[in-house]
């Protein structure tokens, strides 16, 4: 018997790109997810959460999609920033994406989600991590912190961060 095997790095569609778009179709899908409490102080930025990807073609992109439910305790009047960092192996933090203003409720039973998605270039084939910080918007105030904290509910997976290599 003849046995086959398809390999491809790169998808495209038969008649080319749409206007506007900027990929072609999924190569592969990380999904990294935090299920253990975090309770953290800080007067600055706090990584809750990374995750990896070894891009297969250094010409192809990486869709971030961020999924956290978190809730600022105390501090900055429950006001505060979220970024997604980068680092190319095991490199230094960059933060291409700006940062996103979050503000949850007062009440401790109200807690946000957020759900930031960004795409990125990273131009290598070296294992590339994404990290999910947080800090206190506005200055250097301090600021407590939690995801999959609440009493009783069970809750888990306060923090997800799925990554998508697509095609260029």
């Amino acid at each position: 018997s003849i046995m086959s095997e398809l390999r491809t790095n790169k998808i495209l569609p038969r008649d080319g790109l749409p206007s506007g778009a900027y990929s072609g179709g999924i190569i592969q899908v990380r999904t990294h997810v935090k299920s253990t409490t975090v309770t953290t102080t800080a007067n600055g930025i706090i990584e809750l959460h990374s995750g990896t990807i070894t891009p297969t073609s250094s010409t192809n992109k990486i869709l971030v999609d961020v999924r956290l439910r978190g809730h600022e305790t105390t501090g900055n009047a429950r006001k505060w920033f979220l970024n997604v960092g980068r680092s190319v192996g095991g490199g230094a933090q960059a933060y291409p994406f700006g940062q996103f203003f979050c503000q949850n409720r007062s009440q401790l039973s109200m807690w946000g989600g957020y759900y930031p998605v960004v795409t990125d270039s990273p131009n290598t084939t070296s294992e590339v991590t994404y990290h999910i910080n947080i800090g206190p918007w506005g200055g250097p105030g301090g600021t407590s912190f939690s995801i999959n904290s609440m009493t009783g509910d069970a809750e888990a997976a306060g923090s997800i961060i799925v990554l998508y290599e697509v095609s260029a």
